[in-house]
């Protein structure tokens, strides 16, 4: 069983490493992606378009996280903010464009 704090600590080290690697990206996109999916798909109406929107959430987080600073909140976290908007922009420009 791992604690909260193991966990913090290996998030953090997986964070560091792909900051340095980006071809290490790919061990935080396992540990999110069910969380990110889940997150989308509740919002969206088909599947299409929960695996598009996931797919652009890791795809913006890869490009942002040499940015990417921790400031107390989980990794998880920006993920989420990062699908919150992504499906704040596609409700707007769905919304403009017409039927």
């Amino acid at each position: 069983i791992y604690s909260a704090d193991y966990m913090d600590a290996d998030e953090r080290l997986q964070v560091e490493a792909a900051q340095q690697d980006p071809a290490k990206f790919g061990e935080l996109y396992e540990r999110h992606f069910e969380r990110v999916y889940a997150f989308v798909a509740g919002r969206v109406r088909d599947r299409a378009a929960a695996e598009d929107v996931t797919a652009e959430v890791f795809h913006k987080a890869l490009a942002g996280l040499p940015g990417f600073q921790f400031r107390g909140a989980p990794f998880a976290a920006w993920l989420l903010r990062i699908a919150a908007n992504a499906l704040a922009d596609r409700y707007r420009r769905g919304t403009r464009e017409p039927t």
